[in-house]
């Protein structure tokens, strides 16, 4: 990225950057019997604004809208500082040739002192200004960060937890990549990835091992006698009384 020489005055903050992608599309509809498309308009709003301290992304398919807002406390002043060192070089042009087929961005960009910048381009890396991916980059991976689908969605919570009647059962790997071994556990809060002490081989050796992954069976489909299946011992930095009792069953 192009600096700031030093003695030149500082371009002034930005106060509001807003991006509207738009792309045009047709769509046939599986059997709906038509015999012709339906047109679409696919957009994508996003706003970044220091008054509010709020990033907000909107997408529209048609009639249909999803939006995301982000507050952070300061971090969209840091992102907008960001962007000023992309949008001071860039010269943006009021726009471009080329046909409604081909997505486009508009541009527009509020400074601090009063004056606004406002440009439109055709979406692709023919036209876009140089250090444009990057910055979409920067701006991605904060959105990233405090992604939409949090813990809600998350496999880690829904798929997680024994229930009555049912045996835990651990996949658990002795070397990285290696072959998997079913162990059982009356520990609920043990974890994929959680390192574990385990008794291998016919002297029972303790060993440490890797659960790769933790499932929950009703008597009649265990993959695994109850009977023949070894415990884990206990986590492996855990004391050997760390973990519940054994269900002996």
């Amino acid at each position: 990225m192009d600096t700031i020489t030093p003695g030149q005055p500082a371009p002034p903050e930005i106060s509001r950057i807003e991006l509207l992608f738009v792309r045009k599309a047709e769509v046939w509809p599986e059997h709906s019997g038509q015999n012709h498309p339906i047109h679409l308009s696919f957009e994508e709003r996003l706003v970044i604004d220091r008054a509010s301290d709020t990033l907000t992304y909107t997408s529209s398919v048609g009639r249909c809208t999803a939006t995301y807002s982000y507050h952070t406390a300061g971090g969209t002043e840091t992102l907008l500082h960001l962007c000023r060192d992309y949008f001071h070089r860039w010269k943006l042009p009021h726009s471009q040739a080329g046909s409604s087929r081909h997505p486009t961005v508009s541009v527009s960009v509020r400074y601090a002192n009063g004056t606004t910048d406002c440009g439109l381009f055709r979406y692709n890396r023919t036209f876009l200004p140089d250090g444009w991916d990057i910055m979409m980059e920067e701006i991605r991976d904060y959105m990233r960060f405090y992604r939409p689908e949090g813990d809600l969605f998350s496999p880690e919570w829904l798929e997680h937890g024994v229930k009555p009647g049912e045996y835990i059962y651990c996949s658990v790997e002795f070397e990285p990549y290696g072959k998997t071994y079913y162990y059982r556990t009356a520990d609920n809060s043990l974890r994929a990835g959680d390192s574990v002490i385990v008794p291998a081989g016919q002297d029972n050796a303790e060993k440490k091992v890797t659960i790769t992954e933790i499932k929950y069976f009703t008597e009649e489909d265990v993959p695994f006698p109850l009977e023949k299946t070894k415990f884990i011992l206990r986590k492996a930095e855990a004391s050997p009384d760390s973990l519940p009792e054994k269900d002996t069953t």
